[in-house]
């Protein structure tokens, strides 16, 4: 389950997801409708999120290089987790260790996910 947690918090973080944000683009501060409050902050190609709500705190630090995006963090029980999101033309491919130390990956072309 938290493996599809951490493919999950990647969607919703490049989506556009409701949020009261203050700030500029490369430091905001956000809470959101679920009682999320975290802090976003934008150093170059490197993006620090750090987040709470009543049951913890979270963070999570994102790279991008060209079409891969390397991504680590810690969940609200003090796990680690990483990733690596590679796009390609056509799909994307989605490598890493979820917060229970399990390896995943899954391969998305046109006609779904693998």
């Amino acid at each position: 389950m938290k493996r599809h947690l951490v493919l999950v918090s990647t969607i919703l973080l490049s989506a556009n997801v409701s949020a009261q944000c203050i700030g500029s683009g490369a430091m905001k501060s956000c809470s959101d409708a679920y009682g999320n409050n975290y802090t976003v902050n934008k150093i170059g190609n490197t993006t620090f999120v750090n987040g709470s709500n009543a049951n913890g705190n979270w963070s999570s630090t994102s790279i991008k290089m060209g079409n891969t995006v390397m991504q680590s963090g810690t969940d609200i029980d003090g796990n680690s987790w990483n990733q690596t999101i590679y796009s390609q033309p056509g799909g994307m491919s989605v490598f890493g260790t979820d917060s229970d130390g399990d390896s995943f990956g899954t391969v998305c072309d046109e006609f779904g996910c693998y």
